[in-house]
């Protein structure tokens, strides 16, 4: 990091300017998560078999039926086998949906048998079952514990060696892989684990075969060995037998899975899915796990601010150790995550405080690994470099320790070290030392996902580019930029045909910063304004593939889900045979890297028949290759800004060439544009100042904005044939309903959608053949999910972003006399993109919307003044003249400047 942004860093932290800052540090070193799950299954029996229909029965870890029913009566409970009944007293518990009867008192004969449920004499459903020895009854197992806990690991393996009893064997591979891992043998214990799963399905016992696999998948995450993750809750969720406890540990697992392959909505999918199981069986230790992994899935998608208040609400008095230590490593690396993202306020002391805590519960080394890198980090920022340096010699020692043990030990190595460990070379003006780290990261990122490298890929380049620039070579950091790009536009690819969010985009303003910078640098201004308009296109790209994917009809689904599955399993390939690689022989080396490059060339061309699938079905894409000299008109010009370090750059498009200025850091009006300038498109450019100055009209020029210059670039399809109106859909609007209606009576032919006729099916039915467009009703918008903004229609239905890009509207234009659907704030990031831009996307020439909350009397006379002043010709003018007029009586009209022009200054209509 460059001396100058450590001596700026206090102001900087209170900058308005700091977003894109904060985002370029996260960038640079993206924490990981600690390991947050621990998923040891307990001694459970069995149910061999159930009644269609009957109450729900499960046991709990400590072998004692749980049976959930509807209503509470009188139950009876009964162990019954061939020696007699045996009566079961319960305690009886409310909890949502119904309640729990949950068995106590003496431990019935072990053996097969059969639970009887009665409601007085009445039976009302049996189910067969098996108990099994508990190792807390078993001498053999508890005196091996015993020799566990006291650290003689060599009389615990001899105890567990002389058991003899068929039961106490049953549960012996349980105990012997918590000796392994008590060993820190993180490969013996997943053996034992599996091992113990095979056993288990001989006996018959099935809910411990899908929670031994789940161990052994825990396991496999702290070796991170992902391919043998995966393939152990394959297995896991495939012998689950439908307890909900069983359940809940393997959907927890495949979230954690699914977060760690970056796919966002299946992690979000299976965590939610472990949730309901553990509030159905009532596991508040579960429960508490699955949430902190909830929250670092909401800090990963930006949304620090619910991850830190649902972590929050973690913590409270009389948790266990073991538990307290990982909230405490959760919570500090949630709040350091939320500091660089600029979401917080810096606060390195409670940070500290955390971590410290966090230290003194921490004993497995993985975790002690991922500590120290993150206490690195937090010493980085506080530009506490020698602080910075002894921990990540820490980190490094507890890495040699755990390799000199052999081939079994677990490589703790985090790809978060070699991020740090570079940046730290790079705050000490070591260059070639920062080259070194990020050509190790890099390396890693080939081995582990091919060319692409992913997410780590990408960064690896923006470091050793960092390095570059920093030794003086500009022309290598240009070469690193560029393949950093390229590499980030595969990753976002990849991304959006999972159908996952794209947060990985909230990062790519540093890369995106440091390229314009360098075009800049080397005097190619038109280079600068292209790099950061194409970033902006491929968001938009990643968008549109969702809207396919999400609007695709059953069989071509089908064929989505098949060439998925394909993509998947090769992505699963190569990480299994990434995960071996620690292990393979020398002798067998070549081999291995033979069959590396055979999957890593299978994993691209499968992704590339995806993408092609995909891409085959996205209407009017985006461009990303123009030239924006050549897009303008005469008098009109491109405004992009754009970041730089230190601060941002004012970008210039017009006929006469791209021009560079530097930005002031408060803007009140808008910077001066080029001669002859009568129109000025402003781009979505992340800096608010200049949003708002473009948005009163104060200047010469009429202004309109866009999400990304190249959608100039798109040709203006031929409109149709008939306006729509849609007023009032919920019937509380009575100056939208009149002003509906007037609009009715003025253009001839028009389809009035009013009231209850208002439906989700009528409005995009009319979208297709609309000539121009009227929507006024309840507009819904959250700057944190813009694209989850939305007009309230009728029957509680709604028009949102995906319903708009759906539908085809080309060459209209676009009314939303609805409240906030153009908010500054998501034109003001250029990760944000709210309804107006999916009406660009739909084909809409030029789309009129509010940025903030309006009544309903302000909405309708904005509107009659802007179609009085020919707004449905000439729209920038049409607004510019009743923002003036609106303006000359603000105690009538206070929201005078809430209207926003998105698109084009006039519409080339060829049926007007």
């Amino acid at each position: 990091m460059p001396d100058f942004l450590f001596e700026q860093l206090p102001a900087l932290w209170r900058s308005a300017g700091f977003k894109a800052l904060a985002m370029s540090l996260l960038a640079a070193a993206s924490c990981s998560p600690p390991e947050y799950i621990e998923s040891e299954p307990h001694a459970q029996a069995e149910l061999l078999g159930r009644r269609a229909r009957a109450p729900e029965p499960w046991f709990d870890s400590h072998k004692r039926p749980i049976i959930r029913v509807g209503f509470t009566a009188d139950w009876h409970i009964e162990w019954s086998t061939g020696d007699g009944d045996l009566p079961l007293p319960y305690e009886e518990r409310r909890v949502p949906g119904g309640w729990l009867l949950e068995t106590g008192g003496s431990t019935p004969p072990i053996g097969p048998g059969v639970i009887v449920l009665r409601l007085g004499a009445e039976e009302v459903a049996r189910w067969a079952g098996r108990w099994t020895v508990s190792p807390d009854a078993s001498p053999g197992l508890s005196e091996a514990r015993a020799y566990r806990e006291a650290g003689d690991f060599d009389a615990a393996h001899a105890a567990l060696d002389g058991l003899r009893d068929p039961d106490e064997l049953l549960w012996a591979p349980v105990e012997r892989a918590r000796l392994f891992t008590a060993e820190e043998d993180l490969e013996r214990a997943r053996q034992a684990w599996i091992e113990g799963a095979a056993l288990a399905e001989r006996r018959g016992v099935e809910s411990e075969v899908s929670r031994r696999l789940g161990a052994a998948a825990f396991v496999a995450k702290r070796q991170r060995r992902i391919g043998a993750m995966a393939a152990h809750l394959r297995d896991a969720a495939a012998a689950n037998g439908g307890d909900p406890m069983s359940i809940a540990m393997t959907a927890h697992m495949q979230g954690i899975l699914a977060r760690e392959m970056a796919d966002w909505r299946a992690a979000e999918a299976h965590f939610a899915r472990a949730a309901a199981a553990a509030r159905r069986a009532d596991m508040p230790q579960q429960l508490h796990r699955i949430d902190e992994s909830r929250a670092t899935l909401l800090s990963a998608l930006g949304l620090h601010g619910e991850a830190l208040e649902l972590i929050a609400r973690l913590d409270r008095p009389g948790l266990p150790e073991s538990v307290a230590g990982r909230l405490a490593l959760n919570t500090g690396w949630l709040l350091l995550r939320a500091m660089i993202a600029g979401a917080i306020a810096p606060d390195f002391d409670a940070v500290e405080v955390w971590f410290d805590a966090a230290e003194i519960r921490s004993r497995e080394p993985d975790t002690a690994v991922n500590l120290y890198v993150n206490r690195a980090w937090r010493a980085l920022m506080a530009r506490d470099l020698p602080d910075a340096r002894w921990w990540l010699g820490r980190a490094r020692d507890v890495i040699d320790r755990a390799r000199r043990k052999g081939p079994g030990a677990a490589s703790f190595a985090p790809p978060d070290l070699p991020l740090v460990e570079g940046k730290v070379a790079i705050a000490e003006g070591d260059w070639r030392a920062a080259e070194q780290h990020f050509s190790r990261l890099d390396a890693r990122a080939r081995v582990e996902l091919g060319e692409d490298g992913g997410d780590l890929g990408w960064r690896a380049d923006l470091g050793r580019a960092r390095a570059a620039r920093g030794a003086g070579d500009l022309r290598v950091a240009r070469a690193f930029l560029d393949r950093a790009l390229a590499r980030l536009d595969r990753v976002g690819v990849e991304a959006s045909l999972r159908r996952s969010r794209v947060p990985f985009f909230a990062d790519r303003a540093a890369l995106v910063d440091e390229a314009v910078e360098a075009a800049l640098e080397a005097g190619e201004p038109a280079s600068a304004f292209v790099i950061a308009d194409r970033a902006r296109a491929r968001l938009f790209r990643g968008l549109q593939r969702m809207q396919v994917i999400n609007r695709l009809d059953a069989p071509a689904r089908l064929a989505l889900a098949a060439l998925r599955e394909q993509a998947e399993e090769t992505r699963r390939r190569l990480a299994a045979l990434w995960a071996e690689e620690p292990w393979v022989a020398g002798s067998a080396k070549r081999s291995w890297a033979r069959d590396l490059r055979e999957a890593q060339a299978l994993r691209r061309d499968a992704f590339d028949a995806l993408a092609e699938f995909v891409e085959r079905r996205v209407a009017d894409p985006m461009p990303t290759d123009f030239d924006p000299v050549a897009t303008v008109r005469p008098g009109e010009a491109i405004l992009s800004v754009a970041g730089v370090r230190g601060g941002r750059v004012a970008l210039w498009a017009a006929p006469s060439g791209v021009v560079a200025r530097p930005l002031a850091p408060s803007i009140d009006a808008l910077p001066q544009p080029p001669p002859g300038t009568r129109h000025v498109f402003v781009v979505a450019s992340g800096h608010p100042d200049v949003q708002r100055a473009a948005a009163r009209h104060d200047g010469a020029e009429t202004v309109s904005f866009l999400p990304m210059a190249a959608w100039l670039a798109k040709p203006q399809g031929r409109p149709g044939h008939t306006p729509l109106i849609v007023a009032d859909p919920i019937g509380d609007l009575p100056h939208a309903r009149s002003a509906g209606r007037a609009l009715a009576q003025q253009w001839a032919g028009a389809t009035l959608l009013v009231g209850d006729s208002a439906t989700k099916d009528a409005v995009r039915q009319a979208l297709g053949d609309a000539s121009r467009v009227h929507l006024s009703g309840h507009g819904r918008l959250e700057v944190a999910h813009p694209w989850e903004a939305h007009l309230v229609l009728a029957d509680g239905t709604r028009l949102d972003a995906f319903d708009v890009m759906a539908v085809r509207v080309p060459g209209s234009l676009v009314v939303l006399s609805a409240c906030r659907v153009g908010a500054d704030d998501v034109l003001a990031r250029d990760d944000l993109l709210g309804l107006p831009e999916a009406f660009l996307a739909a084909g809409a020439a030029a789309v009129v919307a509010a940025d903030r909350t309006v009544k309903d009397k302000e909405a309708g006379r904005f509107t009659t003044l802007f179609y009085a002043k020919g707004g449905a010709d000439e729209p920038a003018a049409a607004l510019r003249a009743a923002v003036r007029e609106l303006r000359e009586a603000p105690d009538d009209n206070p929201n005078w400047d809430a209207w926003r022009l998105v698109g084009r200054p006039t519409l080339d209509n060829p049926n007007r």
